[in-house]
């Protein structure tokens, strides 16, 4: 349960409530992997502070804040995840982020 405010952060509390806690359908597992291998930098930066803030706002008292969170690996300066390990709300969010985000670089255009 998310018992923090999220509002000090718009993006997330947007995010968070159009996300729900059901399981992402396999498209949308392959739409979520795909429009993040198209994010520019600033995009994949938004995922990793996403990603970080809902592990905060959603970890438990065994869990450290300096931990990689959801099994994810530190890889050459960078980590790496595997979105089976994300809580299916994380993932709606990510895809209602990433979806955004690649519609606003194609309004650029």
């Amino acid at each position: 349960m998310n018992t923090q405010s999220h509002n000090d952060f718009p993006l997330y509390e947007l995010l968070y409530d159009k996300s729900s806690d059901t399981s992402l359908s396999t498209q949308e597992m392959v739409e979520l992997i795909e429009n993040v291998k198209g994010l520019d930098k600033s995009g994949m930066n938004m995922i990793f502070v996403l990603i970080r803030i809902y592990s905060l706002k959603n970890a438990t008292k065994d869990e450290s804040i300096h931990d990689v969170p959801y099994n994810g690996q530190k890889m050459e300066g960078d980590v790496k995840f595997d979105i089976r390990h994300f809580p299916n709300r994380l993932n709606h969010m990510l895809l209602h982020f990433s979806k955004m985000h690649l519609k606003k670089d194609e309004s650029l255009n």
